[in-house]
């Protein structure tokens, strides 16, 4: 799977790795994977690591319709690792989401 999730309970914290070609319908996927994982908890922060992606169809506006499932709290601490412009295509940014 191109998306994946590790739930560290103890650390409060959700690693989200993204390797290949990323899809919508992958990120998706993850949402409610975590969604559904007893462990989860919406107040954890998240790092998501997308050093391994090489390719994606994630348009400005697929990432705002991401952010709006709110499966993360307002009050978590979420951090993206993104080294090259793939992954931040159009300038595309958190901050632009809200």
């Amino acid at each position: 799977m191109p998306v994946h999730s590790v739930i560290y309970r103890e650390e409060r914290l959700v690693v989200t790795i993204e390797e290949g070609n990323v899809t919508f319908a992958d990120m998706l996927a993850n949402q409610k994977h975590l969604v559904a994982d007893p462990d989860f908890d919406p107040d954890f922060n998240q790092l998501s690591d997308t050093t391994l992606a090489t390719d994606s169809d994630l348009s400005a506006n697929n990432l705002r319709l991401l952010y709006k499932q709110k499966v993360f709290s307002p009050t978590s601490k979420r951090a993206v690792v993104a080294p090259t412009p793939i992954q931040f295509r159009n300038g595309t940014n958190a901050a632009s989401l809200r």
